[in-house]
């Protein structure tokens, strides 16, 4: 079988295979990546399955970059967030026309389809019905949608709309051979230096009910941890111990105070984590709370409350 664009691996890691912006080394994503081939330069509609984590947005843009309308924006549709706010009463028809008007000539992605309220599935439909091919749909699910549809809890219609093709990622422990080529691309997309081998054997080792995007987090929590214990990179020094190294664990240790509850504690030092995390994300995206929310890999509606709740200022 060919792979005319993955016959080149990146120097970095001869086991890796790339398409565009994906890495695998399993021969279960090598036939994705085939597919995905097979659907260059075109603009039918694409449902993308797969667990949470597998990566499933990657695979869209992945797709709309290799598409005719490539130039054109990619815009997404959180049908999680439209969930919860059709939930508070508020209206939701608005934004996904506007959605629909700003994908014109480009893609529109709709995240975790099968989360959408019925109500903007049927404006979707409508939305599809008059907009000829001016707009590429592509969608993302955690379900068996063709299952949501025959049982009547997801619009028949429209699944037929956005399931002109089906491609199912699969979950990161069924493909074992890429936790490693995957650990090494995370390490070296941050900048940091190979991972040891020790490290990713043991990262190989483990299941990941999380799939990729808690590899990612692993990942990168495992090399913040380097650097915090190297000299030179993060710790900084302690004069009153005489010039030693503090360290997470010592850090975290000058916070401890017995005479507050655990439970208590815990929330005041998750709250004071959250803070922080949150005001860099958004100083990363420059205030857009859909990119962070994107990111972060949190409901928008959820980040939102949050960045309220914790009074996190926002550039």
């Amino acid at each position: 079988m060919a792979f005319p664009l993955l016959s080149s691996p990146m120097p970095l890691d001869t086991d890796a295979f790339h398409y565009r912006g994906l890495t695998a080394a399993s021969a279960a994503m090598r036939r994705v990546f085939s597919l995905l081939e097979r659907l260059e330069r075109s603009r039918e509609a694409v449902l993308v399955s797969g667990e949470a984590g597998v990566g499933k947005e990657r695979v869209a843009r992945a797709l709309h970059s290799a598409s005719p309308v490539s130039a054109g924006p990619f815009v997404i549709l959180d049908s999680g967030n439209l969930a919860a706010q059709a939930k508070d009463g508020l209206d939701v028809l608005a934004e996904v026309k506007a959605s629909f008007e700003s994908a014109t000539g480009g893609t529109l992605f709709l995240r975790e389809v099968e989360l959408l309220p019925a109500i903007a599935q049927e404006s979707l439909v409508e939305l599809l019905g008059s907009a000829g091919s001016k707009v590429r749909v592509l969608a993302s699910t955690s379900r068996s949608l063709e299952d949501e549809a025959q049982q009547g809890r997801f619009l028949a219609s429209l699944y037929d709309r956005i399931a002109t093709t089906r491609l199912f990622v699969p979950p990161l422990r069924h493909r074992p051979e890429d936790v490693a080529v995957l650990a090494r691309a995370f390490a070296t997309e941050i900048g940091a230096r190979p991972l040891a081998h020790a490290i990713v054997a043991d990262l190989a080792a483990r299941q990941w009910p999380g799939n990729v995007s808690e590899l990612r987090q692993t990942v990168f929590a495992t090399v913040n941890e380097r650097a915090i214990r190297e000299s030179g990179v993060a710790p900084r020094m302690d004069e009153s111990t005489g010039g030693s190294p503090v360290g997470l664990d010592e850090a975290l240790e000058a916070l401890v105070d017995i005479s507050v509850p655990y439970v208590d504690l815990k929330e005041q030092l998750v709250a004071r984590f959250t803070r922080i995390y949150l005001a860099r994300l958004l100083e990363h995206t420059k205030g857009n709370r859909s990119e962070a929310a994107r990111i972060a890999q949190l409901d928008r509606t959820y980040l939102g409350r949050l960045v309220g709740k914790l009074g996190v200022t926002v550039p």
